[in-house]
Parts: structure tokens; C-alpha cells; sequence
């Protein structure tokens, strides 16, 4: 019923406006809309969106069985649901929340009840997906993990504009990643969060915390792991003066 169901009910307003309707051009054109949100209250390519959208705004339609989300900005213009979107309209949702089929039985009023999907398909998958890596290995004895050592002193990131040695032997901070990760793959209780998930370079951009946290990935790759990645430090040509004089003197 809806009080178990993620999205909430549009008021009599919106609902009155949109429900049963049918999308007339677009991406979601011919299909109908069997649950009703709230308009967004600007235009749906704009920069507001990423800090507006949520719940209240999702619809949901459906055309020869196939459901399919979408929203409405101020245009009265229906655009899909993109999936970046996916965690801010259906936050905090676990996958073994989900019901059986991912199907929801929703009361509309006294005498109707449909059935929606509780979250989208796609969703549901990355859901599934990750929830099916965390538990891959559950037979990992203790004896078969790397001991980590997590007393060793935290390595202090050099700013980006200081061009200073690192301070920490590189062996032994690729050793600690190898040794995090191998140990979060093995258990299940324990996962590494993805910091980025879901977030878009806008984003970055308008935040002081994710800056700060972009900050510390690139200054760690600069002073790290560059040349891995490709990234080599590109020095200046030796003279061609030099280079004469070196030849002269390995064929003297």
C-alpha cells in the first residue's frame, strides 16, 4: 500500500491534472501515466534540477506492459527519468527492501488498486549487482586475509601547487590499498564507500566538501601513481650543444 510505497502521493491537484493521461510527443511519447507527481518548479535542463529533484517529482507510466519514469518541469514538458538521478528520488532504499518481483500493490482510492514496480528495473540491477559482489566470498578464513596494519601513521597529502617529495614510501601505501580492497571484496560486513557515486562534475564544482575530496584523489594520483595511469611528467629537451658534447666524448 502506498504508506510502504517510496514514492509519496501527488495532492488532488496534480493528481487530478496528470493521472490517466497520455504523453502526446517526446521521448515517452503514447504512454500513459499511472502515477502522478509534482511539476518541477523550473526547466528540466537546468542547472536548479541537481538540487531540486526528488520523490514528489517522479511519474511513473506505462505502455504494453512496460513501465517508465519520467518527470515534468514548468513547461508542462515530459522528459525520462535520467538514472543519475535515480539515488536522490529513491534515497536510502536497500536492496532486500525490495518485494518479490519488484512489484508494489498501490491503493489509489476505496475501489482501486494497481500494481507499480517499487523501484526502476535498472535500479534494482545495480542494486543486485552490488549487493552480489559484497557477497561473493563468505568462505574467506581469517588465516587467508593479509594482516593490515592500521596503527602506521596517516600519510599527510602534499597541497596541489607544492612540489614536494613524497613523504611516504610508495611500496608501503600501495601495499595498504591492495591489502583495503582485497579485504573488502573477501567480507561482506565490510565495503568501501564510493564517495562519487551518482555525483556529476557540476557538482563538484558547487561543493567545498567534494572539492576537497577531489583534491586529495588528484594530488594522490600526482605525487603517487601518475606514471601508472599514464600521466608522465614531461621534462624540459636536453641542448642540442649538450647532447654534441656527450657524443663527442663516448666516441673519444
Amino acid at each position: 500500500m502506498t504508506s510502504h510505497y517510496p514514492l509519496p502521493r501527488a495532492n488532488q491537484e496534480c493528481w487530478t491534472k496528470w493521472y490517466n493521461s497520455t504523453v502526446g510527443h517526446g521521448a515517452l511519447k503514447n504512454k500513459t501515466i499511472l502515477w502522478a507527481a509534482q511539476e518541477l518548479p523550473c526547466r528540466f535542463k537546468s542547472e536548479q534540477v541537481k538540487d531540486i529533484i526528488g520523490p514528489h517529482h517522479v511519474f511513473i507510466l506505462k505502455l504494453n506492459d512496460k513501465f517508465s519514469y519520467g518527470v515534468i518541469d514548468e513547461t508542462e514538458t515530459m522528459y525520462r527519468l535520467p538514472k543519475k538521478y535515480y539515488t536522490a528520488c529513491f534515497p536510502g532504499i536497500q536492496y532486500s527492501q525490495v518485494p518479490t518481483n519488484n512489484r508494489c500493490k498501490v491503493k489509489l482510492s476505496g475501489r482501486r488498486t494497481i500494481e507499480l514496480p517499487y523501484i526502476p528495473e535498472s535500479f534494482l540491477e545495480q542494486k543486485r549487482t552490488k549487493t552480489s559482489r559484497k557477497r561473493r566470498r563468505t568462505d574467506v578464513k581469517p588465516s587467508d586475509i593479509e594482516d593490515i596494519d592500521f596503527s602506521v601513521t596517516t600519510p599527510e597529502w602534499t597541497v596541489l601547487g607544492e612540489k614536494k617529495e613524497p613523504v611516504v614510501n610508495k611500496d608501503d601505501i600501495f601495499h595498504l590499498i591492495r591489502s583495503v580492497i582485497a579485504y573488502s571484496d573477501k567480507n561482506e560486513n565490510f565495503d568501501l564507500k564510493n564517495e562519487f557515486e551518482n555525483i556529476t562534475v557540476e557538482q563538484i564544482q558547487n561543493s567545498d566538501e567534494l572539492r576537497e575530496k577531489m583534491k586529495t584523489v588528484i594530488s594522490f594520483i600526482y605525487y603517487y601513481c601518475r606514471g601508472e595511469l599514464g600521466f608522465f611528467q614531461e621534462r624540459p629537451p636536453i641542448s642540442i650543444s649538450d647532447l654534441q658534447s656527450w657524443l663527442s666524448a663516448l666516441n673519444s
